[in-house]
């Protein structure tokens, strides 16, 4: 959708949310240029996190609620140069360089 509001002369003429996973460079630079104007980021990392607290917690024989929120955080112009949203930038996958596996 960006691309065609971009390539249609739209970008920035009509209003445009679009939501993934943290926030990547793209995503960023359309924010930048107001041809985005707002980004709703899932956390991954969050999301692994309660996943494997909960697998652990199961298997422990502990109970655990049967749907757990994550929260998602909206990115705007007015606060992408935050330190908390430029490090979901840096979580970008194409930076990401996985280290060794371990067992839990």
């Amino acid at each position: 959708m960006l691309v065609v509001t971009t390539t249609r002369g739209l970008a920035g003429r009509i209003p445009f949310i679009a939501f993934g996973y943290n926030l990547n460079p793209e995503v960023a630079a359309a924010l930048e240029s107001g041809a985005l104007q707002g980004w709703i980021a899932r956390q991954p990392k969050e999301v692994g996190y309660q996943a494997v607290a909960t697998a652990l917690a199961l298997i422990r024989g502990e109970t655990r609620a049967p749907i757990l929120p994550i929260d998602f955080v909206v990115i705007t112009p007015d606060n992408l140069k935050e330190p908390t949203i430029q490090a979901l930038l840096n979580l970008h996958a194409d930076s990401f360089t996985p280290g060794p596996s371990k067992r839990v």
